[in-house]
Order: C-alpha cells, then structure tokens, then sequence
C-alpha cells in the first residue's frame, strides 16, 4: 500500500518526535542488594519473605520506571557496599542500591524494623542518597499483612531513588 501526502505529513513528526523522545530517556542498570539483618535464624520462611518482599518492591519499581535491574545474592555476611560496586563495575552496572533490612520478633512474628539505604554511581563510587525509612512508611496498615507492608516500604525506596535519577 503506498504511503499517500496525508499519512506522510502524519508519519514524519510521528517517527522524528518518537526518536527524539527516546534518545532522551536514560534507563540506568541497576544492581539491587537486600541484606536481612536480623538476631535470630536467617533461615527462617518468615524472615526470607520478609526480605523478599522488599527486594520485588523496589525491583518492580525501577522496573516499571524502565530501567534494566538484577539482584544481588546475599551471601550472610554484612552488608558491603564496596564490594557490592565492585562486583557491579565488573558487570557494567550504573547503579548500585544496596538495602540493609533490619527484622526483630516481636512475640511470635517477625517484622521490619528498620530500613536504611544507599545508592552509588559505580563510574564514580560515590554515594548520592543515603537514608533510613521513618516509621510512618514501615508501620503496618490494618489491611496489610506483613508482607505487603515490607513489599510497600520497597516500593517507595525503589521511587526515592529513581527520583534521583
């Protein structure tokens, strides 16, 4: 079917403004590291769920924002960040977010106390936003299992730091 004047005057801003929009977005590869912090059994089910649910959260978020993202294996030890950006700078990473998930037992559940996070330009090495999570964003709605709640509070980290962007 040939292109007729009309469907061309259409088609040409169509595909040039489509390339520019697209050479102006960056989408940044970023390499996600969540460490569980907790006193008691790491092999816990609960435990694990907990952490992962804060891992999907803040995935999906830069995910969703259009970046290309991955995880970290969490080898039980504390959380390094310095090795987290080495092993990034070999992978090609831009970004490294590393998460530190702090779980207490509070009667027979465990819970998220505490988050507190730090995201580096591998190029660089420098940290540009460090930060905790209040606990306005960790508490827990009356809907929301634990899980949703951890999942929630990885959503927003994942959103702070893309605002950085």
């Amino acid at each position: 079917m040939p292109i007729n004047e009309n469907m061309r005057r259409v088609l040409i801003p169509a595909v040039f403004l489509a390339v520019l929009v697209a050479g102006s977005l960056h989408s940044a590869t970023v390499m996600v590291h969540i460490h569980g912090d907790v006193d008691v059994d790491r092999d816990n089910d609960d435990i694990q769920r907990l952490v992962t649910a804060v891992e999907d959260g803040v995935m999906a978020e830069f995910f969703d924002a259009g970046h290309v993202v991955f995880n970290r294996v969490d080898r039980e030890r504390p959380l390094d960040t310095a090795d987290a950006v080495h092993e990034a700078r070999q992978d090609g990473v831009d970004i490294v977010l590393a998460v530190e998930v702090k779980i207490v037992r509070i009667d027979s559940a465990y819970r998220v106390e505490s988050m507190v996070y730090r995201a580096v330009d591998v190029s660089s090495g420098d940290v540009y936003l460090e930060d905790g999570l209040d606990d306005d964003v960790l508490a827990r709605g009356s809907a929301e299992s634990r899980e949703e709640a951890a999942q929630r509070a990885g959503v927003e980290i994942g959103a702070l730091v893309i605002e950085t962007l």
